[in-house]
Order: structure tokens, then C-alpha cells, then sequence
């Protein structure tokens, strides 16, 4: 759902990244590296969090469900968005 939600959405405020070339400042490459870094692993976070809190709130049969269904259903929406 996100990425069908949030792609278009991207699209207008970030860069296509086959557009974009390394500076020749390398210490200017390493602190472009270390935000995208951050910002990946805060989104990791949340949702490993957001995953974690909703598992507790189900059984385990559904639980396992879920766990099932996301990998078989979020890779095919990011390939055809």
C-alpha cells in the first residue's frame, strides 16, 4: 500500500537516482551516504515496530498469515508500480 500510495507522491519532491552523479568531494559523497542511511533505518524501524505491535494483537495462526502474505503481495506492487 505504500508504494502504491507514496510513488507518486515521491516522484515530484525526489530525484530520479540514475539522474544523479557523485560529487568529487568524497566527504561530500560520505554525508549523502550517512542521510540516506539514517533515513533508511528509520524507516526500517518503524515499520519492524509497527509490524511487531500489530502481531501482538492478533493470534499466532493469523500472525503467521501475515507474515506469509507480505513478502507474496509487496514485491509484485513494487515491481508494476
Amino acid at each position: 500500500v505504500g508504494l502504491l500510495v507514496g510513488g507518486p507522491l515521491l516522484s515530484g519532491t525526489v530525484d530520479d537516482p540514475s539522474t544523479l552523479r557523485l560529487s568529487d568531494d568524497p566527504q561530500e559523497n560520505d554525508a549523502v551516504a550517512l542521510r540516506a542511511g539514517l533515513e533508511l533505518g528509520l524507516w526500517k524501524s518503524l515499520a519492524t515496530t509497527a509490524n511487531i505491535a500489530g502481531l501482538s494483537l492478533t493470534t499466532a495462526d493469523h500472525g503467521a498469515f501475515l507474515i506469509q502474505v507480505d513478502p507474496t503481495v509487496s514485491r509484485p506492487c513494487a515491481v508494476y508500480r
